[in-house]
């Protein structure tokens, strides 16, 4: 299979040639490949389907978001786990919210503010066991109506992808492509031949976010960044969400951190700072370059830290550090020392408690009452930490293998408070 997969491939770049030398010119011919073609539903079955479902097991735990005694856990494209912690040494999974191609998630009063697939949603919650679309805007994360490369139409979005080996009748013309992913050909093209049949599928306060969200609430606003804008969103009505504004970002673009009356944007070369003092018209203050890697950052008063990771898809480069920029002035960040680290990623701070996720190291817990100089306090080792949040003295860490709460009053001695495991 292999080698007639690749004298296959080889058929088609030769074919492929003779068709970009031709220009209009027009052949055939019979070939054997692994197609994969999305399997497609409507958007708006999707927001007509969202409501407040029984528990499920978390099976792949990604962002957090705080509200009072709430937990809201992302389960990576596919919907939000709702969590009772009203008692922290015992977290009830009491309901899941199913919304595909949901990744980000924010709390204000009683509306729940998340992503689908390309949409940004604003859910009311007041009734836990109702929940109600209050309105959605349109292509706020414009990026993922390309999944692998495809383009998908507006109001549809990919369930699924089927894969088989296809003998087909080829007829290309130079306005058609071929696109190898593995030992997979992709064929870019024609929307109805891709598609096949289209499947239906089956404000008081804030909450705290993670360090790795691309959603931010600030004084009655919410900020959303997309691969390259900064999204202004008037969330003042729910039932009337809209966009005011958006900002292009020089760089590709990850997370967002709010602190007073200042956004911290991380990215791919460099953290940006935005002022929203005019909530409505965020100013560039200032940038902090480096190398192209991924970029979370949180920050207090004077400082910022920020955590370089590198992998072989998304993050390129090869850093793996954390950066502490001291920005008592704010247009101009100055690095003050850099720490080598494994592989980190989200990370959290009270006080002069600090806490980084490596996953490989697992949580790093620090002591930065001299900033420029910190201390490792200690290590507890999580599989794969991804992120964490820590408050009124709790750690929460969302990490490969579950959901963990710690008691960190003493750094030093932080301890296990509880863990709900993922189904493996």
């Amino acid at each position: 299979m292999k080698n007639h997969f690749f004298q296959s491939l080889k058929g088609a770049l030769v074919l492929l040639g003779l068709i970009l030398f031709a220009g209009c010119f027009k052949d055939s011919a019979k070939q054997t490949y692994t197609i994969t073609r999305p399997v497609l539903a409507r958007l708006s079955d999707a927001r007509n389907n969202i409501k407040m479902n029984a528990a499920i097991a978390i099976t792949a735990p990604g962002k957090m978001y705080l509200y009072g005694n709430t937990i809201f856990l992302n389960e990576a494209g596919k919907g939000i786990h709702v969590i009772d912690n009203s008692n922290p040494a015992q977290p009830l999974n009491k309901y899941f919210i199913p919304i595909p191609g949901n990744y980000d998630l924010a709390v204000a009063g009683n509306t729940l503010y998340a992503d689908c697939f390309t949409d940004l949603l604003a859910l009311n919650i007041s009734n836990p066991d109702h929940v109600e679309l209050s309105s959605f805007i349109k292509g706020i994360y414009p990026e993922k109506a390309y999944p692998n490369g495809f383009n998908i139409d507006t109001g549809y979005y990919v369930v699924d992808w089927v894969t088989k080996d296809t003998s087909i009748n080829l007829s290309l013309t130079n306005n058609q492509n071929y696109r190898q992913n593995g030992s997979v050909i992709f064929l870019l093209g024609s929307t109805n031949f891709m598609a096949g049949n289209l499947n239906s599928s089956k404000s008081s306060s804030n909450g705290i976010a993670g360090s790795m969200s691309r959603l931010a609430i600030q004084n009655g606003w919410m900020y959303a960044v997309s691969n390259y804008l900064l999204n202004v969103i008037d969330i003042s009505n729910p039932e009337k969400l809209s966009k005011t504004k958006s900002i292009s970002l020089n760089a590709f673009t990850e997370t967002i951190f709010p602190f007073k009356d200042k956004l911290f944007i991380g990215g791919q070369t460099g953290m940006n700072i935005y002022s929203v003092a005019d909530p409505i018209k965020p100013v560039f203050l200032s940038t902090f370059s480096h190398a192209s890697v991924c970029d979370p950052v949180i920050a207090d008063d004077n400082y910022a830290y920020v955590t370089l990771h590198s992998n072989w898809s998304d993050c390129r480069g090869t850093l793996n550090e954390m950066d502490i920029l001291n920005i008592s002035n704010i247009q101009s960040p100055l690095l003050v020392r850099t720490y080598p680290l494994s592989h980190p990623k989200g990370l959290g701070k009270e006080g002069n408690t600090l806490m980084v996720c490596d996953d490989q190291s697992g949580l790093l817990i620090y002591d930065t009452s001299n900033p420029e100089y910190i201390k490792l306090l200690q290590t507890i080792q999580i599989a794969d930490a991804y992120d964490v949040i820590c408050y009124h003295g709790i750690a929460y860490v969302s990490a490969k293998d579950g959901l963990y709460q710690y008691d960190f009053s003493k750094p030093e001695q932080t301890k296990l408070i509880s863990k709900i495991s993922i189904k493996q």
